[in-house]
Protein backbone atom coordinates (compact mmCIF):
# COMPACT_ATOMS: atom_id res chain seq x y z
CA UNK A 1 0.00 0.00 0.00
CA UNK A 2 1.30 3.75 -1.15
CA UNK A 3 0.92 6.06 1.71
CA UNK A 4 -0.66 9.00 0.59
CA UNK A 5 1.42 12.33 0.59
CA UNK A 6 0.65 15.82 1.69
CA UNK A 7 -0.57 17.69 -1.36
CA UNK A 8 2.49 19.76 -1.20
CA UNK A 9 4.80 17.07 -1.45
CA UNK A 10 3.13 14.90 -4.17
CA UNK A 11 2.71 18.73 -6.10
CA UNK A 12 6.64 19.25 -5.40
CA UNK A 13 8.06 15.53 -6.68
CA UNK A 14 6.01 15.59 -9.97
CA UNK A 15 6.74 18.74 -10.70
CA UNK A 16 9.57 19.93 -13.26
CA UNK A 17 12.40 21.10 -12.28
CA UNK A 18 12.20 24.57 -13.25
CA UNK A 19 9.16 24.86 -11.34
CA UNK A 20 10.22 23.90 -7.52
CA UNK A 21 10.10 26.70 -5.55
CA UNK A 22 10.20 26.96 -2.10
CA UNK A 23 6.92 26.17 -0.85
CA UNK A 24 7.22 22.61 -2.42
CA UNK A 25 10.75 22.53 -1.12
CA UNK A 26 9.58 23.34 2.10
CA UNK A 27 6.88 20.56 2.01
CA UNK A 28 9.88 18.37 1.86
CA UNK A 29 12.30 20.00 4.06
CA UNK A 30 10.62 22.09 6.99
CA UNK A 31 10.33 25.60 6.71
CA UNK A 32 13.34 27.43 6.02
CA UNK A 33 13.46 29.67 3.49
CA UNK A 34 14.74 28.55 0.29
CA UNK A 35 13.66 31.25 -2.29
CA UNK A 36 13.80 28.77 -5.39
CA UNK A 37 16.50 26.96 -4.01
CA UNK A 38 16.44 23.36 -6.32
CA UNK A 39 16.36 20.51 -4.01
CA UNK A 40 19.46 19.00 -5.42
CA UNK A 41 21.30 21.77 -4.13
CA UNK A 42 20.04 20.59 -0.77
CA UNK A 43 21.80 17.72 -0.96
CA UNK A 44 19.48 15.29 1.02
CA UNK A 45 18.94 12.93 -1.66
CA UNK A 46 17.82 10.15 0.90
CA UNK A 47 15.24 12.18 2.19
CA UNK A 48 13.87 12.93 -0.94
CA UNK A 49 13.90 9.27 -2.87
CA UNK A 50 10.75 8.28 -0.92
CA UNK A 51 8.62 11.13 -1.89
CA UNK A 52 9.94 10.78 -5.73
CA UNK A 53 9.07 6.72 -5.30
CA UNK A 54 5.32 7.59 -3.97
CA UNK A 55 5.31 10.39 -6.97
CA UNK A 56 5.87 7.55 -9.64
CA UNK A 57 4.02 4.99 -7.87
CA UNK A 58 1.00 7.41 -7.79
CA UNK A 59 1.71 9.31 -11.43
CA UNK A 60 3.22 6.26 -12.94
CA UNK A 61 2.58 8.49 -16.26
CA UNK A 62 4.39 11.65 -15.22
CA UNK A 63 7.80 11.90 -17.12
CA UNK A 64 9.14 14.52 -14.17
CA UNK A 65 8.14 12.69 -11.18
CA UNK A 66 10.67 10.33 -12.81
CA UNK A 67 13.39 12.25 -13.62
CA UNK A 68 13.09 13.87 -10.19
CA UNK A 69 13.66 10.12 -8.96
CA UNK A 70 16.17 9.68 -11.14
CA UNK A 71 17.99 13.09 -9.55
CA UNK A 72 17.68 11.86 -6.51
CA UNK A 73 19.21 8.44 -7.05
CA UNK A 74 21.79 10.49 -9.10
CA UNK A 75 23.01 11.78 -6.19
CA UNK A 76 23.13 8.77 -4.28
CA UNK A 77 25.09 7.21 -6.84
CA UNK A 78 22.59 4.71 -7.63
CA UNK A 79 23.64 5.21 -11.02
CA UNK A 80 21.75 2.59 -12.89
CA UNK A 81 18.50 2.76 -11.18
CA UNK A 82 18.74 6.88 -11.60
CA UNK A 83 19.37 5.63 -15.50
CA UNK A 84 16.23 3.33 -15.41
CA UNK A 85 13.85 6.47 -13.74
CA UNK A 86 15.46 8.48 -16.50
CA UNK A 87 14.56 5.64 -19.57
CA UNK A 88 11.10 5.90 -17.81
CA UNK A 89 10.47 9.50 -18.00
CA UNK A 90 12.14 9.78 -21.55
CA UNK A 91 9.65 6.81 -22.90
CA UNK A 92 6.97 9.36 -21.36
CA UNK A 93 8.12 12.71 -22.70
CA UNK A 94 11.12 11.77 -24.95
CA UNK A 95 11.28 15.68 -25.64
CA UNK A 96 12.42 16.40 -22.44
CA UNK A 97 16.21 18.25 -22.60
CA UNK A 98 16.55 18.51 -18.75
CA UNK A 99 16.36 14.47 -18.31
CA UNK A 100 18.16 13.89 -21.65
CA UNK A 101 20.79 16.05 -19.95
CA UNK A 102 20.50 14.53 -16.75
CA UNK A 103 21.10 11.34 -17.94
CA UNK A 104 24.10 12.31 -19.49
CA UNK A 105 25.46 13.53 -16.50
CA UNK A 106 24.56 10.19 -14.69
CA UNK A 107 26.68 8.55 -17.32
CA UNK A 108 29.49 10.41 -16.80
CA UNK A 109 31.08 9.28 -13.52
CA UNK A 110 30.19 5.45 -14.63
CA UNK A 111 32.87 6.66 -17.45
CA UNK A 112 30.66 6.30 -20.68
CA UNK A 113 31.48 9.38 -21.94
CA UNK A 114 30.27 8.46 -25.97
CA UNK A 115 27.42 8.05 -24.56
CA UNK A 116 27.25 10.74 -22.56
CA UNK A 117 28.02 13.35 -24.81
CA UNK A 118 25.17 11.62 -26.94
CA UNK A 119 22.80 12.15 -24.71
CA UNK A 120 23.74 15.82 -24.05
CA UNK A 121 23.73 16.76 -27.30
CA UNK A 122 20.41 15.21 -28.04
CA UNK A 123 19.40 17.66 -25.26
CA UNK A 124 20.95 20.58 -26.70
CA UNK A 125 19.24 19.55 -30.12
CA UNK A 126 16.11 20.28 -28.16
CA UNK A 127 16.24 23.08 -26.18
CA UNK A 128 19.87 24.97 -27.11
CA UNK A 129 18.67 27.85 -24.20
CA UNK A 130 19.49 25.69 -21.15
CA UNK A 131 22.71 26.77 -19.97
CA UNK A 132 22.79 23.21 -17.71
CA UNK A 133 23.06 21.25 -20.80
CA UNK A 134 25.90 23.53 -22.44
CA UNK A 135 28.21 23.32 -19.32
CA UNK A 136 26.92 19.69 -19.19
CA UNK A 137 28.86 19.00 -22.63
CA UNK A 138 31.69 20.92 -21.20
CA UNK A 139 32.03 18.99 -18.29
CA UNK A 140 32.84 15.95 -20.07
CA UNK A 141 35.27 17.21 -22.50
CA UNK A 142 36.93 18.62 -19.25
CA UNK A 143 36.76 14.66 -18.19
CA UNK A 144 37.85 13.64 -21.49
CA UNK A 145 40.80 16.60 -21.32
CA UNK A 146 39.42 18.15 -24.25
CA UNK A 147 39.83 21.38 -22.68
CA UNK A 148 40.07 23.35 -25.92
CA UNK A 149 36.68 21.55 -26.75
CA UNK A 150 35.19 22.57 -23.76
CA UNK A 151 35.52 26.28 -23.69
CA UNK A 152 32.82 26.89 -26.22
CA UNK A 153 30.28 25.36 -24.63
CA UNK A 154 31.44 26.62 -21.35
CA UNK A 155 30.94 29.92 -22.84
CA UNK A 156 27.84 28.94 -24.40
CA UNK A 157 26.18 28.22 -21.18
CA UNK A 158 28.17 31.08 -19.59
CA UNK A 159 26.63 33.43 -21.89
CA UNK A 160 22.76 31.91 -21.45
CA UNK A 161 23.12 32.33 -17.70
CA UNK A 162 25.75 34.60 -15.78
CA UNK A 163 24.90 32.90 -12.62
CA UNK A 164 25.83 29.32 -13.70
CA UNK A 165 28.28 28.72 -10.88
CA UNK A 166 29.03 24.74 -12.23
CA UNK A 167 29.35 26.29 -16.20
CA UNK A 168 32.60 29.16 -13.92
CA UNK A 169 33.64 25.65 -12.03
CA UNK A 170 34.54 23.89 -14.99
CA UNK A 171 35.44 27.20 -17.52
CA UNK A 172 38.31 27.30 -14.30
CA UNK A 173 39.39 23.68 -15.28
CA UNK A 174 38.95 23.83 -19.00
CA UNK A 175 41.12 27.27 -19.14
CA UNK A 176 44.01 25.93 -16.33
CA UNK A 177 44.44 22.40 -18.73
CA UNK A 178 46.45 24.65 -21.52
CA UNK A 179 48.10 26.47 -19.16
CA UNK A 180 46.20 29.97 -19.21
CA UNK A 181 46.51 30.34 -15.17
CA UNK A 182 45.54 33.90 -15.40
CA UNK A 183 41.71 33.58 -17.38
CA UNK A 184 41.23 30.21 -15.29
CA UNK A 185 41.70 32.25 -11.88
CA UNK A 186 39.10 34.63 -13.21
CA UNK A 187 36.64 31.74 -13.78
CA UNK A 188 37.44 30.68 -10.17
CA UNK A 189 36.90 34.30 -8.92
CA UNK A 190 33.46 34.14 -10.02
CA UNK A 191 32.51 30.80 -9.41
CA UNK A 192 32.92 31.70 -5.54
CA UNK A 193 31.20 35.14 -5.96
CA UNK A 194 28.25 32.50 -7.25
CA UNK A 195 28.68 30.56 -3.74
CA UNK A 196 31.39 27.97 -4.97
Amino acid sequence: MIPSLDPKVRTWACAPREEITAFRAEALHGPQRLSKLPVGELKRYAEALPAHEWATALEPASAYAWSNKGNALDGLKRYDEALAAYDEGLSLDPNDAGSWNNKGDTLTPMGRYDDAMQVVDRALALDQNEAVSWTTKGEILNDLARFAEALPYLASASALDMQTLDAWKARAVALRGPGREAEAAEAERRAQELGG
